[in-house]
């Protein structure tokens, strides 16, 4: 098979193998997720698990909390995304990690296992590399969390 040709199955093939999950903070403020077909959505206030998978001894969670509905010069604002939140663990090595971005409350702000610093430090944080967790701070208060589990790979944008 030449070069070209193989390129072009290992894209086709992609997206079986990849799959992507938007908390959005910063975008439409009520979107839990899409998957590019789909869009999940809440108009409640509250804490939610917007996404859970696992695989083999490694499980992922995506929490996300919502403000209240509020009424602004006689429209309503449906709840918008206050903070998104993604939980690692490995159950054979027992670590794990919890990665939280401050959503509209703490904007440019997100956590590592608590601790506190700018979005653009995220990126320097040491992490076990047997968790297949990689922090990437984006522009406009974004943070893409991706995870890589054996090749497939899982991208939480939030």
């Amino acid at each position: 098979m030449s070069l070209p040709l193989q390129l072009i199955v290992l894209l086709l093939l992609l997206p079986l193998y990849q799959a992507t999950i938007h908390c959005s903070v910063h975008g439409d403020t009520h979107v839990l997720m899409s998957d590019g077909a789909t869009k999940y959505q809440h108009h409640s206030a509250g804490l939610f698990r917007a996404f859970a998978t696992s695989m083999n001894t490694k499980r992922l969670e995506v929490q996300c909390e919502f403000t209240d509905r509020t009424t602004i010069q006689s429209q309503i604002v449906d709840p918008q995304m206050s903070s998104c939140r993604l939980k690692v663990v490995d159950t054979t090595l027992g670590c794990g990690i919890d990665v939280r971005h401050g959503g509209i409350e703490q904007p440019g702000v997100g956590s590592i296992m608590g601790r506190d610093m700018p979005l653009s430090a995220m990126s320097q944080v040491p992490l076990n590399p047997a968790l297949g967790i990689s922090i990437i701070p984006l522009t406009n208060n974004g943070l893409s969390v991706e995870v890589n589990w054996n090749g497939t790979l899982i991208q939480v944008i939030m």
